[in-house]
């Protein structure tokens, strides 16, 4: 019996001691701070194991599994390798933002739903197991993914972070404008410094602009690309390595076929949303584009990007803006034949400003090569064939439209507003038009969702149909002409019976007697 004693008080011993020296299990959690008036769900997508030392594995099991491999097949998501055990392998080109997109989108219809309740202000899912979980709001556009393991896991309600980009149009900031050909378009990307808590470890917020092909990014004295925060301007150190990660105040600008078209840039905004008096300060970036020929008769839809997070969340959040250019098409026609074209019309246009339009047209230039016998400001790479609208006063130095052989001719390039067609020179055998013709230009509705090429190129096209009235080949001015033929002719005529109406009388008068 003393044995048995002796025995159980060692084993009880020994429990007491690997209580105590045994790491703790506990459930973590995930809280949404400041969620406003979302409400929230989670899945957790994969299961998360720690080996002690910090070194996490990821395991994926179905309904989410086979989601995500069907999804990597199709070529939907990418930077992830699923092993049949489901074991989860991260690439280096895995983009949080984009695999939180797709798994908000793609919800396995099998999937537990965690939900959310409120507590102290706040949303909590209260304790969860060890996983790797997709959040987002249930009547909200943008996901976050987070790692939890054994503690709270607090995440900013993103849909609440600010993020919008906007250009000038005259005193107004808009998403949507009409532009012309050669115009200087002023962008501007406002977001908000987040609130931080002290030992906040560290944080991202990566920026990303891309502008497309119809506008061209300027970075010069006169056009530089400017970052603040709380209206202090924060000094930014150029990148040129494609492949470094950026951090700091850091930035990188991104050429395409050697047109200047957007930027990445990261700010370090650890300390300002640590700090009370920073919390919640404005983050503004503005820059500047030229609206190149490639923008002639296309909308150029232009996305910038935020992502910010820490190690072990990541938000992801974009705004858009979208600029056109309309051109107005000319049909001429003989006047009751609409079918019957009519060529050789010379047109001019004239804004609302009483400026006449001029299409600078700068042909395409081959390439130069640099070698040795060709001097630095000579080589250059080949340039495409540029265009660039500006008004004179004088109609003399205007650029001409010519209809064709089908009555056609057109202006391209143009931003929304009136502008009338004059006509400078009518086709042998027609008149003139002696009226100009108002034109309204409005190509809005070609940023209307859903529309076909066909339609957005309809839409930004505003078509004048001219009818033009044959004319007499006879000369009207400058000399009397044959017309002195006519009139005397008739001069005659008339004279003629005079005289037979009086001889009628003076024999019927002698008669009578």
């Amino acid at each position: 019996m003393k044995t048995l004693k002796h025995v159980f008080a060692v084993v009880l011993t020994l429990a007491l001691l690997f209580a105590l020296t045994a790491p703790a299990f506990a459930d973590g959690s995930i809280t949404v701070m400041e969620p406003g008036s979302h409400t929230y769900t989670a899945y957790k997508i994969f299961d998360v194991t720690d080996d002690g030392s910090g070194n996490l594995t990821y395991t994926a099991t179905d309904p989410w599994k086979t989601a995500i491999q069907d999804a990597l097949v199709a070529g939907e998501v990418g930077g992830l390798v699923i092993a049949n055990d489901g074991t989860v392998t991260k690439l280096a080109d895995f983009k949080a933002a984009d695999f939180a997109a797709w798994a908000k989108d793609n919800v396995p219809s099998s999937a537990t739903a965690i939900s959310f309740s409120e507590v102290s202000g706040k949303m909590t899912t209260g304790d969860v197991d060890p996983g790797y979980y997709l959040v987002f709001p249930t009547d909200g556009d943008v996901a976050s993914l987070c790692t939890v393991l054994d503690s709270e896991i607090a995440i900013q309600n993103k849909n609440d972070m600010p993020f919008d980009k906007k250009a000038e149009e005259g005193s107004d900031w808009v998403d949507e404008s009409g532009v012309q050909i050669g115009d200087v378009v002023n962008f501007k990307i406002t977001g908000k410094v987040p609130e931080l808590d002290a030992d906040q470890a560290s944080y991202f917020y990566l920026v990303s602009d891309r502008l497309s092909e119809g506008l061209t990014l300027l970075n010069d004295s006169t056009y530089p690309v400017v970052v603040e925060i709380g209206g202090t301007e924060i000094t930014m150190t150029v990148v040129t390595d494609p492949n470094a990660e950026l951090e700091g105040n850091q930035i990188r600008f991104i050429t395409d076929n050697g047109r200047l078209c957007g930027f990445d840039l990261s700010l370090d905004v650890l300390d300002y949303g640590k700090a009370a008096a920073t919390q919640g300060a404005d983050i503004e970036i503005t820059y500047s584009a030229l609206v190149n020929s490639d923008a002639i008769n296309q909308i150029n839809e232009n996305n910038a990007t935020l992502d910010y997070g820490d190690e072990t969340t990541q938000h992801h959040k974009d705004s858009m803006t979208k600029h056109y250019t309309s051109v107005i098409v000319i049909d001429k026609y003989e006047t009751g034949s609409p079918e019957s074209k009519v060529p050789g019309a010379k047109f001019v246009l004239k804004n609302a400003d009483g400026k006449f339009y001029h299409l600078i047209d700068t042909p395409a230039q081959a390439a130069v090569e640099d070698d040795p016998g060709t001097p630095e400001d000579e080589s250059r790479p080949a340039q495409p064939a540029r265009y660039e609208v500006e008004w004179v006063n004088d109609a003399a130095n205007a650029t001409i439209a010519e209809t064709d052989a089908e009555g056609g001719a057109s202006f391209p390039g143009l931003k929304d507003g009136t502008y009338y067609l004059v006509e400078t020179e009518a086709p042998a055998g027609y008149t003139l038009l002696t009226d100009e013709i108002e034109v309204v230009v409005d190509g809005s509705d070609s940023t209307a969702v859903g529309l076909t090429p066909a339609q957005v190129t309809l839409a930004l096209s505003e078509f004048v149909r001219v009818a033009n009235t044959p004319g007499s080949l006879l000369p009207s001015t400058g000399g009397i002409g044959t017309t002195i033929f006519y009139i005397g002719g008739g001069v005659l005529v008339l004279a003629a019976i005079v005289v037979i109406l009086l001889a009628s009388r003076k024999k019927n008068t002698k008669a009578n007697n």
